[in-house]
């Protein structure tokens, strides 16, 4: 009999403390507790010029959601609203940036009326690796123009390059193709070190009409590893109509241009003809930048 008085002691002490442990816990596992809901996805920022960022995210959660998109400098504690609540695209590009800075942004899923996440992104936006004022024109037809920026007029590194070009004033611009590339470390000074990165290809040539007021176009930027310690070379193959901006007297320590016979139209190859002259000048490349 005291065996058996024991157990009745023994086994209520034992069974109730684990029994309410697993309740306690499968309490848990059915109602999580989450203070810091996460964003259910992926956001990605693609930096476009000096004064713009575009903003993506990949929504995965299974509620029907709208998204807001939040921005700040990365030095300031405080976020504010770039687009509201409403939107429901995937993407969102944040212009008048300052450039050169450093953003941090929020992309904030609302389900209903909750809010989750944030998603959280940081970009810097563009910063100028080079820059040049182009007061004269000069015609251009149907022939290739190499441009040799020395690394003394580079400002900068990046991985993605955009540039801006100066508009003519005299008459329309027709390029077939644009590329920038870096100059082989030894040969001829206007041979690439590589395969030219086209931002203009034959199968879609640009053309820029005048501008009276000798303004500037942008071009979408490019993936290109830019590296201000080697010689940059700009090479353009103009079409048969071509007035091209022009700044001569630049020190050849600086920069130097050659310019292809008639007909002849380089800018895609990385080895290029022998027995040009080149002169000191910057030619139709306004603006670069880079991040």
């Amino acid at each position: 009999m005291m065996e058996w008085a024991l157990l009745v002691v023994l086994i209520p002490a034992i069974v109730i403390p684990i029994v309410l442990l697993f309740g306690f816990a499968g309490c848990q596992l059915v109602f999580p507790l989450k203070d810091n809901p996460v964003f259910p996805g992926t956001v990605s920022a693609e930096v476009g010029s000096r004064s713009a960022i575009t903003v993506r995210w990949e929504y995965t959660g299974m509620e029907a959601a709208r998204f807001e998109v939040r921005r700040k400098r990365s030095l300031d504690a405080t976020f504010e609203l770039v687009s509201p609540p409403a939107f429901t695209e995937s993407e969102f590009t944040d212009t008048g940036l300052d450039e050169d800075t450093s953003y941090d942004f929020r992309v904030i899923a609302i389900i209903g009326s909750e809010p989750t996440g944030p998603g959280e992104v940081t970009a810097v936006t563009f910063g100028k690796v080079f820059e040049a004022t182009l007061p004269a024109e000069v015609a251009g037809p149907n022939r290739g123009v190499v441009q040799r920026i020395e690394p003394a007029r580079l400002a900068r590194s990046g991985s993605r390059v955009q540039l801006t070009l100066q508009r003519p004033s005299g008459g329309a611009l027709i390029i077939n193709r644009l590329s920038l590339s870096h100059a082989a470390a030894a040969g001829d000074p206007y041979d690439s070190a590589g395969p030219p990165a086209l931002l203009v290809d034959a199968a879609d040539p640009l053309f820029i009409p005048a501008d009276p007021a000798a303004g500037t176009l942008e071009l979408p930027a490019i993936d290109f590893a830019l590296d201000q310690t080697r010689p940059l070379l700009v090479a353009f193959d103009v079409g048969g109509v071509g007035q091209v901006r022009l700044l001569t007297g630049v020190s050849f320590s600086e920069a130097t241009t050659f310019a292809a016979p008639p007909g002849v139209q380089e800018a895609a190859i990385a080895d290029r003809q022998t027995g040009y002259t080149a002169i000191n000048s910057i030619t139709l490349i306004q603006r670069i930048d880079a991040g």
